[in-house]
């Protein structure tokens, strides 16, 4: 025998309820005084099973109930497929374990109780509502795992489950449970808890027609959170998301996916006896978080930390293709997500949804999403998809600009055109050397073309040099023949300086490597070959090729001023 165990005939638990049997109806006196040790305390502790627990209701009691406030005992209690007439009070108390496995309870509340081992409320199930909470266990201490699988919590007048900063060792289920609540403040309420494990919501469904379904803002899990396998949480608050995770520390992941494949044990409570568990493999059922109020919010992760992040198309949105580009989608859901942190995405994760979701489905504009989502996909390989992603901030600021103050909106949107369209707002600067080579492609087509006419031609070249005496050696001097040499008309500026003309150049026309290193100096800015020394416009020819000329020389200016500005990352400050 382990420890004191009372056996008694088994019944269903709906008999149960109803049942006088003495076969079946313990006192909750006897439970405390064999918890306190009055006839001797087993090591092994007290197990009760196929029980109706009653207690005396005292006259003029408004809420009699099993009272276990303040009690150290040195000896577990567990209560298994037992049924209570009265709620359990067990507020400072201390037990090394508690076990509560599919048993019919008003409600549960201990604070700040003390467990040393592990607290299993597995298949538990609550009948009657309270303002303080169904199972409340603000600032408890559990030494192990807490475990409430298939529970069947309800609470019409407070919070269902109600654990503000709990600390629990080990991990916390909540596996394919079902709660309701009516209560502002959460359905299931976990505000600064510490879980040094896993949270488990895997499978659960929560309701909650007052306020958010899960409010977990500033909690800590060591290990990760999942909410996945057919996690369903409906919620109506306007001030609250759906999931409320604002300020949460997760160490490993935060899983909104469909989970493991192997999830691990589930309590059976048909079969109701300690070990009866069995394997359950999740199939791909997707999670579904609805938010019924006007403001439609359904997660709140401002400023929430964690190492990995699987957030699938399905848990926000997943418009058609067609209406992708569009930013249009049938789903009015709202998410925060300023402020969030993620060291990684998921395979599952990584999908062309991201710049919808944070330009439709954002709360409000903010880019800070945008940047850190482009660090991660530049860390793991994705420049492509980085660049892309900056890209769409900086249209979606304009859009956000556009809707706040439209004269500031109306005087940059030149900027904003020139900079989306030449440089990519600063993320593709090599689009102004396209530009460049365009242009000089361009202007060696047109003076190519206007080679053979009238159009181009080889200047006048003026020879200007030093008189040398006859007697001077003018073996080193170039050779002319003095058929083509004259004098210039214009008078010498010194006696010892003559100047010739060759005027053979005025009826040449210029080479094809002339004409192009003529467009190089027009079209290109910093390269000068001096090609206009032996290439260049003719006089009197038509106005519009100069005019031309200028205009690509200005062009080339302005795309190499666009490829520093991007270059050097000015325009992203901007």
């Amino acid at each position: 025998m382990q420890g004191v165990e009372l056996n008694c005939p088994e019944i269903e638990i709906g008999a149960l309820s109803a049942t006088g049997h003495p076969d079946h109806v313990i006192r909750a006196e006897a439970i405390h005084d064999l918890l306190t040790g009055k006839y001797g305390a087993h090591p092994h502790g007290i197990r009760v099973r196929y029980a109706r627990i009653i207690g005396s209701t005292p006259k003029g009691a408004p809420d009699p109930s099993f009272e276990f406030n303040g009690l150290k005992t040195p000896v577990g209690l567990k209560l298994e497929r037992c049924v209570l007439n009265h709620p359990i009070l067990a507020h400072d108390a201390h037990f090394p374990w508690l076990h509560l496995d599919s048993c019919r309870i008003p409600y549960f509340q201990a604070d700040r109780i003390r467990v040393d081992g592990s607290v299993y409320m597995r298949g538990l199930t609550t009948t009657r509502s309270n303002e303080q909470g169904a199972v409340r266990l603000l600032g408890a201490y559990i030494g192990r795992n807490l475990e409430l699988d298939r529970a069947n919590i309800r609470n019409t007048f407070g919070p269902a489950f109600h654990a503000e900063g709990i600390q629990v060792d080990r991990s916390l289920r909540f596996r394919a449970a079902r709660i309701y609540s009516d209560h502002n403040t959460g359905a299931i309420q976990l505000v600064n808890a510490h879980v040094h494990g896993d949270l488990w919501l895997d499978g659960t469904s929560v309701r909650n027609d007052l306020g958010p379904a899960l409010n977990a803002e500033g909690i800590r899990v060591e290990g990760s959170l999942l909410l996945c396998a057919g996690f369903v949480a409906t919620a109506c608050s306007e001030e609250l998301a759906t999931v409320h995770l604002m300020s949460a520390q997760i160490g490993s992941r935060l899983d909104f996916g469909t989970g493991r494949e192997i999830t691990g044990d589930l309590w059976d409570a048909s079969r109701g006896q300690e070990r009866r568990l069995f394997p359950r493999r999740t199939a791909a059922i997707s999670n579904k978080l609805v938010n019924e109020s006007g403001s439609r919010l359904t997660i709140d992760l401002s400023c929430a930390s964690m190492n990995e992040l699987r957030l699938p198309t399905q848990t926000v949105c997943e418009p058609e293709k067609r209406y992708l580009r569009a930013n249009k989608c049938s789903s009015k859901s709202k998410i925060i997500v300023t402020g969030l942190a993620y060291s990684m995405l998921s395979q599952e994760s990584v999908h062309p949804y991201w710049p919808h979701w944070l330009r439709r489905h954002m709360n409000h504009f903010d880019g800070e999403p945008y940047r850190h989502l482009a660090t991660i996909f530049q860390n793991s390989g994705r420049t492509v998809e980085a660049r892309r992603l900056l890209i769409r901030l900086e249209n979606d600021r304009r859009k956000a600009n556009k809707a706040q103050n439209l004269w500031s909106w109306l005087a940059r949107w030149p900027w904003h055109i020139v900079k989306r369209s030449l440089i990519g707002h600063g993320y593709r600067p090599g689009r102004a050397l396209l530009g460049i080579l365009g242009i000089f492609m361009f202007a060696t087509f047109m003076l190519l073309k206007t080679s053979a006419g009238d159009t181009i031609h080889k200047p006048a070249m003026r020879i200007e040099g030093t008189i040398v005496p006859a007697t001077s050696s003018l073996s080193s001097a170039p050779k002319t023949p003095a058929s083509f040499i004259t004098p210039s008309t214009s008078p010498s500026p010194s006696a010892n300086v003559v100047t010739f003309t060759n005027p053979a150049s005025r009826s040449d026309g210029c080479s094809k490597g002339e004409a192009i290193r003529l467009a190089a100096d027009i079209s290109v800015p910093l390269i000068n070959t001096n090609a206009r020394l032996r290439c260049d416009f003719r006089p009197g020819s038509p106005t519009g090729f100069a005019i031309v000329a200028l205009l690509l020389h200005v062009l080339g200016w302005l795309f190499a001023t666009l490829f520093v500005v991007g270059v050097t990352g000015i325009a992203r400050k901007d």
